[in-house]
């Protein structure tokens, strides 16, 4: 079973894939910790500044084959995982700072 609780800690592994969301908004991910995020396959063609500000996994977060172009000033700001995916999508544009204080483990 897959429990997501937004703006507070979660315990588990998160999955949202395969749905319909086409963005993630400013926070949406504010200050979260979860083992794994799993947003692969949606077709998210907009990411907004600070998306996953301060998002904290112990896993992966996974992004693969979505549809945003272009990862924008601190979308990822402060986010700490072990592995983060992001192959198979259409980016064409990383803005400065796209990765501001980022900390992976593994590959990027």
């Amino acid at each position: 079973m897959s429990e997501v609780y937004i703006n507070t800690y979660l315990y588990i592994f998160s999955s949202l894939a395969n749905n319909r969301i086409t963005r993630i908004n400013t926070q949406a991910f504010n200050s979260v910790t979860v083992s794994s995020l799993d947003l692969r396959g949606n077709p998210v063609r907009y990411l907004h500044w600070k998306s996953f500000d301060t998002l904290t996994l112990s896993e992966t977060l996974w992004l693969n084959s979505m549809n945003y172009a272009t990862v924008p000033r601190r979308a990822f700001h402060a986010v700490t995982a072990n592995n983060v995916k992001m192959g198979g999508g259409v980016i064409d544009t990383i803005e400065h700072e796209a990765f501001y204080d980022v900390t992976v483990t593994e590959d990027l």
